[in-house]
């Protein structure tokens, strides 16, 4: 196993346990007003990386699919020791986007179901911008900090950050900007023109330099979920501090921002806080096909070069992106 993926990993682990390390303190009143018109001063928030804690059988029938390795993506996987638990990931890769899965035993993810949706400003000082209107939007506790990358040599700035969340324990939906130090890619010698700001590691470890087979995941270009009445009004209030527009669609809440759809609808009690994924592919495949992992993770591919996954009890699947 590459030991940059190893780096990541625990980085990634790190992060998530530090952006929910507070108490949350009473919560705030929150001005509502207006706060979902988009405003031209906001600079663009995309999508960096999901991740999504499944089952363990799940995540074994997708760590042994000869197609996800070999044909859908760049895949990689990792296990880190030493902190709390010791536990495992796995990585499918896009172009400028990634899906990290846990499973429940070993995950920093928590419980079967919940997820993760890490975003990335575009230019330096745009976190920033968005800590104030974070502030604005959800009240003035917002936690923000940095984080290093360890090269094995010495520790080098890696990422800002910034996220609403100040429980102590991981959230069934967690959500964080990040912003990438200019200065990062020089002090790891990696050149990328790539818009990555925090799986630069996987970068290292996953794409080779010497040119290597096309695969079909490109990127993800939808996200559908499913949350509480609290949830959605947080994220609601986060997407808007993004600039993100708001609509309705088949009866779901659609948030629209750089080449991203994120989708949501209000459930008393969700099994799953994402339920599904659309995914643009680098082209058609060969035929359409729909390819099952266990009961609770499915995998379609279309005509029209998309692919789409739906996660949860199979009775309970949609994919409305």
């Amino acid at each position: 196993m590459c030991r940059p993926v190893k780096i990541i990993a625990i980085c990634l682990a790190l992060f998530v346990m530090a952006g929910c390390s507070a108490t949350r303190p009473s919560a705030a009143p929150i001005d509502r007003t207006n706060q979902l018109t988009p405003e031209s001063s906001r600079p663009p928030v995309h999508l960096n990386y999901i991740y999504l804690t499944l089952d363990a059988q799940t995540v074994d029938a997708i760590n042994e699919s000869q197609f996800v390795r070999d044909n859908f993506c760049l895949f990689g996987q990792s296990t880190a020791a030493g902190t709390p638990k010791t536990w495992s990931a796995t990585y499918l890769l896009g172009q400028t986007t990634c899906l990290e899965l846990f499973a429940p035993a070993t995950s920093q993810g928590g419980a079967e179901g919940n997820a993760g949706v890490c975003f990335s400003t575009a230019d330096t000082g745009d976190i920033d911008i968005i800590y104030d209107k974070l502030r604005t939007n959800l009240g003035p506790n917002i936690k923000r900090g940095s984080t290093t990358f360890n090269t094995g040599a010495r520790q080098v700035p890696w990422f800002r950050y910034v996220s609403s969340h100040l429980t102590q324990q991981t959230p069934p939906l967690l959500t964080w900007v990040t912003e990438h130090d200019p200065s990062f890619h020089k002090a790891i010698g990696y050149k990328s023109s790539r818009r990555a700001a925090v799986l630069s590691g996987i970068e290292l470890s996953a794409r080779p330099q010497k040119p290597h087979p096309q695969r079909l995941f490109r990127d993800i270009t939808g996200v559908t979920l499913s949350l509480t009445q609290a949830e959605f009004e947080q994220l609601a209030a986060e997407l808007s501090a993004y600039g993100y527009v708001r609509k309705k669609a088949g009866g779901l809440t659609v948030f629209s921002g750089p080449a991203i759809e994120i989708r949501a609808d209000v459930s008393e009690d969700p099994e799953y806080r994402i339920r599904s994924l659309r995914c643009s592919l680098t082209r058609r495949p060969d035929a359409p096909a729909q390819l099952n992992f266990g009961d609770k993770a499915t995998l379609t591919l279309t005509e029209d070069a998309t692919a789409i996954w739906t996660f949860g009890p199979k009775q309970n699947q949609f994919a409305r992106n």
